[in-house]
């Protein structure tokens, strides 16, 4: 599966679990909702695994009985997955502040992949639970993508996954049997990521840059020929864009139409999902970006990561 493919499976995530509380984005249910939903619809023949099995998208390894040895970590006998999971959404799903869970984000992004809790995919899920995870804090963004981020720096991503996989480095290295340093070097590896996907988009948002974009969109693009869409919303557009939300009144004079015509022009771009509104006559408007059209307006903005 691509990257794209993940970022579609992302964006059906957030239309099924919009308002799901933070406990449940932990809870050992929802972690295989997630892997059964990221593999829907994929062909029979990528289902198919090494010495003849096939993986069943949501099967954990536990009911598949099945133990795991990936690259050099052995992962946890299948009878222990499930009570690890439901440990692990006992620490991170219980904490009360904002910073506290952005922490548990990462630490819960590397102890999930430790415990590999499916025959294959794992690596998708994680991410895409992670991703799951900043959005609920407010972190996340259609405009950056932390799994960009990690392909990126693939390398560098599974050697911090692999150093926090070892054990303790001595008494005072925590408290549990796996290495307190190497997850806290991980972690702060993952936020240094995010960091620099904020400040690509940043650089990407450049004002002239996106009109120029836009303007090239708006006069070739097929789906946005076919609706009828007029340059003159591509400054609508980017005004929307750059400020994150404006009045519905607003966005029709930015586009310098009549307010019948910049009505019509509202209205397709809403069914194309490249505005969202609350209802037909919500007051605000906010940005969407469908991931087709994100492809278009940011061009190297999603790579694949390579392997599970």
């Amino acid at each position: 599966m691509t990257h794209i493919g993940a970022q579609e499976a992302f964006e059906r995530a957030l239309k099924i679990y919009p308002e799901s509380p933070w406990p449940t984005l932990f809870d050992p249910k929802f972690i295989a909702r997630i892997h059964k939903r990221l593999f829907d619809g994929v062909d029979q023949e990528q289902l198919h695994l090494s010495k003849g099995r096939l993986l069943v998208p949501g099967q954990l390894r536990d009911e598949a009985q099945q133990d795991v040895l990936v690259g050099n970590h052995t992962a946890p006998a299948s009878n222990a997955v499930t009570s690890m999971r439901v440990r692990m959404q006992q620490v991170y799903g219980r904490l009360p502040d904002a910073r506290s869970r952005l922490l548990a984000t990462m630490a819960y992004h590397h102890r999930l992949a430790w415990v590999h809790p499916f025959v294959d995919g794992n690596g998708r899920s994680v991410r895409l639970i992670t991703h799951l995870q900043l959005h609920k804090l407010g972190l996340a963004s259609p405009l950056w993508s932390l799994s960009r981020g990690l392909a990126r720096q693939q390398q560098a991503y599974y050697a911090y996954l692999a150093n926090a996989d070892k054990p303790r480095r001595g008494d005072l290295d925590g408290r549990g049997q796996l290495t307190q340093a190497g997850l806290f070097e991980f972690i702060g590896f993952m936020l240094e990521t995010c960091l620099d996907q904020m400040r690509y988009t940043e650089r990407a948002l450049n004002i002239t840059h996106l009109k120029g974009r836009l303007e090239i969109i708006f006069k070739w693009d097929p789906r946005l020929l076919k609706v009828g869409l007029k340059p003159e919303s591509a400054r609508a557009l980017q005004i929307l864009l750059t400020q994150g939300a404006v009045s519905r009144a607003d966005f029709k004079v930015f586009t310098g139409l009549s307010d019948r015509v910049a009505s019509d022009q509202l209205t397709a771009l809403v069914k194309l999902g490249l505005v969202e509104s609350q209802s037909p006559k919500a007051r605000d408007l906010y940005p969407g970006l469908p991931i087709w059209f994100a492809q278009l307006l940011f061009p190297d903005l999603h790579q694949r990561m390579v392997g599970a």
